[in-house]
């Protein structure tokens, strides 16, 4: 099961001295933070897959050029899931 997938099913054992307002307040609450950690996991997975796809190009080529391009396909990735990059191949 993905992270993301353990994030949205986490339960909601609420307290049993809530009153119903408090308890519509708890779940939502609740609701709330695991859809914001999911959000995150989501982020950090696309993450992992553009370092994977960047190291699989990096390792299978090569030439200079093609290495390159393999990292800026792995940068544009990170960028487009608020990643950062470090630091620069050396050419």
């Amino acid at each position: 099961m993905s992270l993301h997938a353990e994030i949205m099913n986490i339960r909601c054992d609420e307290p049993s001295v809530l009153d119903d307002t408090e308890r519509v307040i708890f779940k939502a609450g609740h609701r709330d933070a695991r859809h914001a950690a999911a959000e995150l996991a989501l982020k950090a997975d696309a993450c992992i897959e553009a370092l994977r796809d960047l190291v699989e190009l990096y390792n299978n080529s090569a030439s200079p050029q093609n290495r390159v391009a393999g990292w800026l396909a792995a940068r544009e990735a990170l960028a487009a899931v608020d990643g950062r990059v470090l630091v620069l191949p050396n050419v």
